[in-house]
């Protein structure tokens, strides 16, 4: 006997998602990664800065000793070289991945704040 009932009909939701912000975001897909409340607020802190250099026309990596400066700054953590430990989380996570000059995003999380996000649910 299947587990699988192949003559179940699939239906699909579109929702749009207006306003986002990288936070919201990221804890919308938290739970696929097992990230927890300070990973969420660190990830989406390093989404915002890279966003604001790409505004700003900077090739400077999010990740960079210059980044981590900022996102500490912003988050109010005294050493920037504490966000190490949570880039190295989200590394394991599988939520960053390794280049040359720093890391970057996996592409579920490469996405900019004036995009209109669009989830497909199928069930």
């Amino acid at each position: 006997m299947s587990m699988i009932d192949e003559d179940l009909s699939s239906k699909e939701k579109i929702i749009k998602l207006k306003g986002m912000t990288y936070r919201k975001y990221v804890k919308l897909f938290a739970s696929f990664y097992n990230l927890s409340d300070k990973e969420i607020e660190v990830m989406s802190s390093f989404m915002e800065l890279k966003d604001q250099l790409i505004n700003q026309k900077l090739s400077i990596n999010a990740f960079s000793t210059f980044g981590k400066k900022e996102v500490a700054s912003k988050l109010g953590i005294k050493n920037f070289n504490t966000l190490n430990n949570y880039i190295k989380r989200l590394k394991d996570k599988e939520v960053i991945n390794p280049v040359d000059d720093g890391y970057e995003f996996d592409s579920l999380f490469c996405i900019s704040s004036s995009q209109n996000i669009n989830v497909k649910m199928l069930w």
